[in-house]
């Protein structure tokens, strides 16, 4: 992965979290990671957005979309 890439594909993604692959698309299924967004029918994530929701403790989607929306980036 490049360091300076922004947008990551579910390999990267998985990666960054150190999970396979097959763990991040069923993470992805039952909304436990941020959406992804599709570009040209590829799913990406924000390299930014997962750091972010890292740092805030990896809460499910519905959660972490509430967080956004209220502009809070971390909950500990």
């Amino acid at each position: 992965m490049n360091e300076s890439q922004l947008l990551l594909r579910v390999r990267e993604a998985a990666q960054i979290c150190g999970v396979a692959t097959v763990t991040w698309r069923r993470w992805n299924q039952s909304g436990r990671i941020p959406q992804g967004t599709r570009i040209g029918g590829v799913l990406v994530w924000s390299k930014l957005e997962l750091v972010s929701w890292i740092e805030a403790g990896m809460p499910m989607r519905e959660k972490w979309n509430a967080m956004r929306a209220n502009g809070r980036k971390a909950v500990r």
